[in-house]
């Protein structure tokens, strides 16, 4: 085999792994406590009522909440597109996504009754 082409298939195969760590890393979606979803990529946390600034300055950096308080709020009825590719449409109280499973275990996390 060309030593030529043996290295551009190592390279390839190597830098796969990185990217998807920082495209994981960058698009983080998780929930650090029942009722709280938080995105890394927006840098915010939600609860069901919507954007969560407390919670925000909690888990996040705290003086980028002031920057938010600033700005105009979500409200109860705004629709929110994580950076995971689901989107939660707080005055239905409904999360949905084109990965089955996905938007109904975000919809469970933030409008589960249990939590509010």
């Amino acid at each position: 085999m060309n030593p030529f082409l043996l290295v551009i298939c190592v390279c390839m195969v190597l830098s796969v792994p990185v990217q998807g760590a920082l495209l994981a890393y960058k698009t983080w979606v998780y929930s650090p406590v029942d009722g709280v979803v938080c995105d890394k990529g927006l840098g915010k946390c939600y609860n069901a009522a919507g954007f969560s600034p407390e919670l925000t300055a909690q888990f996040f950096d705290v003086e980028r909440v002031e920057l938010e308080r600033l700005a105009p709020q979500a409200n109860a009825s705004a629709t929110v597109y994580l950076s995971n590719q689901v989107t939660c449409h707080f005055s239905a109280q409904y999360c949905e996504s084109e990965i089955v499973g996905k938007g109904e275990y975000y919809q469970a996390v933030l409008f589960s009754s249990s939590h509010l």
